[in-house]
Formats: C-alpha cells, sequence, structure tokens
C-alpha cells in the first residue's frame, strides 16, 4: 500500500512539473485535444488537467468502448473458459 501511494504521489509530481513546463511554454491551459482554453474552474479543479472537459470525456467514452466487459463464461472479451470445461487433451 506504501508503494502505491509513492507511486502516485511521484506521478501527481510529474503532472505538476509537466503544467510547469506548459507555463513556462505559454501553452498552459490549452486543450491538448481541441486547443481551445481549457475553462478555468476545470484547471481550478485539476490544475494538470491537459484537456477540456468535452475533450477529457469524448476520450473516456472512446475507451469504454474499446474495452469489452469480461464474464464468467467464454464471451467475447472474457479471459475464463466456459464454466463446464474440463480439461482439454
Amino acid at each position: 500500500m506504501v508503494l502505491d501511494l509513492l507511486r502516485q504521489a511521484e506521478e501527481d509530481l510529474d503532472g505538476l512539473d509537466q503544467a510547469r513546463d506548459r507555463l513556462r511554454r505559454g501553452i498552459y491551459g490549452t486543450c491538448s485535444g481541441c486547443g481551445r482554453p481549457i475553462p478555468s474552474e476545470r484547471l481550478v479543479a485539476q490544475p494538470t488537467a491537459l484537456t477540456c472537459l468535452a475533450c477529457a470525456q469524448a476520450s473516456a467514452a472512446a475507451t469504454s468502448l474499446r474495452v469489452r466487459p469480461t464474464s464468467k463464461t467464454a464471451e467475447p472479451g472474457s479471459i475464463r473458459p466456459p464454466a463446464d470445461s474440463g480439461p482439454t487433451s
């Protein structure tokens, strides 16, 4: 658990370093998806945000469409064998 906390802290610091670099380059607050300004409310809530909310939602939706649900049966996307299948030899 401590290692997970340390990893998350390192990721947070890396995100802040990247945000500082974008600020130095004059592109902080510009959406990397559409190029429009990221609303200040979003930046207050998430200072390391790379995208506006619309682009973040579109990216999340696209990701969820690529991920197929898994189940206990051998349906597409499942890594488990059907419940009634035994060893095959």
